[in-house]
Parts: C-alpha cells; structure tokens; sequence
C-alpha cells in the first residue's frame, strides 16, 4: 500500500470525473457541501437502500463511502456486488480508524480502493470553509490513486478560499 499526507487545497481535476458520496450523515453532507462550494459534480446518496445508488453507481468513477464504521464492509459489498463486469470505480472510504482491508470485495472486482480521512471532527455538519488547510491522511492500493486524491484535495482549497 502507498500513502501520504496532504491538505485539501487547489481545484480542477476532481470535476473531470463522476463522484457518487454515499452517506448523507455529517461527513458526507459536509464533503458534499464543499464540492458544491468548488464546483465540483457528484451526487450524494444514501447507503441504504441499494437502489438509493445504483444508477449513479454504473456512471462513477469515484465513489466516498461516507458512512459509519460499522457499514463500510457491506456497502463496499453491495457496490461489488452491483458493478457491472467491465465497471471499476475507484472506492475510497472515509474513516480514520481502519484500513483498507475492509474494501476487499471491490478490490478483488478490480477497483482501486483507498481511505482518505481529514483530520478533524465532524460533531456536526461543516461548511466548506471547514476544509480549507485541513490535513488528510491518504492510503491507497496504488500510487495512481494516491496521486489523484493527493491532486484533488490540493486542487480544490484554492477554489474554497476565492470563494470566502
């Protein structure tokens, strides 16, 4: 596994790809909120049911899973289970306390997977200004997806910052 550290910071590349956040409780509305905020497109949807993300699932190229510890493994499940053969998003979670072996499903369907946690608390929802110079701890399955998460938390802050 590769990893690193960065802050979320200047903008452009996450809006070339399809981001599907799924989890609406505090990290996910907030990380919403930001991409909003920059202008970045993606849907935010709930876990559960399945068929609350389906669609937009086979359109991803990138999926957060924002959803609480104890949910990561069966929602990596039932998005494995949901691909489509040729389909391989990257599926990247976002707790700070575990690693990547709870994505194992969408992995072994071929996806890169990885974890990116800010390092701050969300106690309640957090508007975008939140996340400007907040840091964020990045582990990946490959150097390709490090770099993206590493380019686009850094793209994204300049953004962030000319908008307050």
């Amino acid at each position: 596994m590769v990893g690193g550290v960065r802050c979320f910071g200047r903008a452009h590349e996450m809006s070339d790809a399809a981001i599907l956040i799924l989890g609406r409780g505090r990290v996910g509305t907030s990380l919403s909120l930001a991409f909003e905020e920059a202008r970045i497109s993606h849907s935010l949807r709930p876990a559960r049911p399945v068929a609350a993300f389906a669609a937009d699932l086979q359109r991803s190229d990138l999926v957060f899973l924002a959803v609480p510890d104890s949910a990561i493994v069966s929602v990596s499940e039932a998005i494995a289970d949901l691909l489509a053969p040729e389909r391989a998003p990257a599926v990247v979670h976002l707790s700070g306390a575990f690693g990547l072996d709870l994505l194992t499903a969408p992995a072994a369907h071929g996806c890169s997977i990885g974890s990116l946690h800010p390092l701050q608390p969300f106690a309640a929802v957090r508007g975008p200004a939140s996340f400007v110079g907040t840091t964020f701890g990045i582990d990946a399955s490959d150097r390709a997806l490090v770099t993206r998460l590493n380019s686009r938390s850094e793209e994204h802050t300049s953004e962030l910052q000319s908008h307050h």
